[in-house]
C-alpha cells in the first residue's frame, strides 16, 4: 500500500513539489500535499482502503485524489462503454451492465443514457403504457425511479451529468407540449422535477419532438429544442445558473426554421 502511494506521487510530482500538489490544504504528513497525501483518510463516505485482487493475491490500496470528482478515487475503469436501446421485445435493455430488463418502453422511442461523474450511469426513457418519465440505473446509489410526469407520447427525454451533484438532469417533452427538467442525485435520493417557465408562461416544445440536454464542466446545463412555431430555441444555465426563468438563459437562433418532427442534437466541445 505504502510502495502504491509513493509510485503514484513519483508520477504526477517526480520532483516533490514541483508538479501536481495542493499548497490549499494543511497536509497530514508532508510539507505539501500530493495526491496520495490528500487521500490517506480515505474518500468521502467510504472504506479507508480498499482490497483488489491480482494473480490470485488480495492487495490493500489507499485512494487517489482525483480532479475529474473533487474527491479522493479508488479509480474507474473506462474499457467499456454502456449503450441503452429498446429492443423488438419492447424493453429496455442496457449493455453491458443490467442487460435486459423487465422495463417497457413506449414504441417509437429511444431511451437516453449518462455516464455519472461519482460512477454508475443512468438511463432516461418515456415508459411504456402511459407511464411518462422514468430512470433506472447502476451504481452510486441508482435505483429505479417513476417521476410521475407524462411525456408525449412520440417522445424521447434527455439525459446529462451533473458535474457538481454528481447526479443527473433529464429533459422532456410533457404530454401537453411544455418542456420539463427533472433533476435527481440518486445517492442522496433527490428528485425534483421543474416546468421551465418564461415570463409568458410554459416554453412550448413541438408535438412528436425531442429535447436534447448537455451538461458543462462548469457546472452548468443547457438544453437544445424545437419550439412549436418550428424554430430552434437553446436555453439553459451556462449563461446564468442562479436564474430560475428560463427567458433570462435562452437564445432564439434566428432564421433557423426545422423541419417538421425534427429533434435537435448537441453535444460538449472538450
Amino acid at each position: 500500500m505504502v510502495e502504491g502511494h509513493e509510485l503514484a506521487e513519483t508520477i504526477t510530482d517526480p520532483g516533490a513539489c514541483t508538479a501536481w500538489h495542493d499548497d490549499n490544504t494543511p497536509p497530514p504528513t508532508q510539507p505539501c500535499n500530493e495526491l496520495g497525501d490528500k487521500c490517506q483518510n480515505g474518500p468521502t463516505g467510504a472504506v479507508l482502503y480498499n482490497p483488489v485482487s491480482m494473480n490470485g493475491q488480495s492487495y490493500f490500496v489507499q485512494p487517489l485524489w482525483s480532479n475529474l470528482i473533487n474527491d479522493c478515487s479508488y479509480g474507474t475503469t473506462y474499457d467499456s462503454v454502456q449503450t441503452a436501446f429498446q429492443a423488438n421485445t419492447g424493453n429496455l435493455w442496457i449493455v453491458p451492465g443490467l442487460g435486459g430488463t423487465t422495463l417497457g418502453i413506449t414504441p417509437r422511442t429511444s431511451p437516453s443514457l449518462a455516464h455519472l461523474t461519482l460512477g454508475g450511469y443512468e438511463a432516461a426513457f418515456n415508459a411504456d403504457g402511459g407511464g411518462g418519465l422514468w430512470n433506472t440505473g447502476f451504481g452510486n446509489g441508482s435505483d429505479t425511479y417513476t417521476w410521475n410526469a407524462g411525456l408525449d407520447p412520440h417522445a424521447s427525454p434527455g439525459i446529462c451529468p451533473l458535474q457538481a451533484s454528481g447526479g443527473y438532469e433529464d429533459v422532456f417533452n410533457s404530454n401537453v407540449n411544455t418542456l420539463w427538467s427533472a433533476q435527481g442525485v440518486p445517492l442522496a435520493l433527490i428528485h425534483t422535477p421543474t416546468s421551465l417557465q418564461s415570463s409568458a408562461g410554459p416554453l412550448t416544445i413541438a408535438a412528436g419532438t425531442s429535447p436534447s440536454d448537455t451538461c458543462v464542466t462548469s457546472g452548468g446545463w443547457d438544453t437544445a429544442w424545437h419550439v412549436s412555431d418550428d424554430s430552434l430555441w437553446r436555453g439553459g444555465s451556462v449563461r446564468a445558473p442562479l436564474v430560475v426563468s428560463v427567458e433570462h438563459r435562452s437564445v432564439f437562433i434566428r432564421g433557423r426554421v426545422l423541419r417538421s418532427l425534427s429533434s435537435p442534437r448537441q453535444t460538449r466541445v472538450c
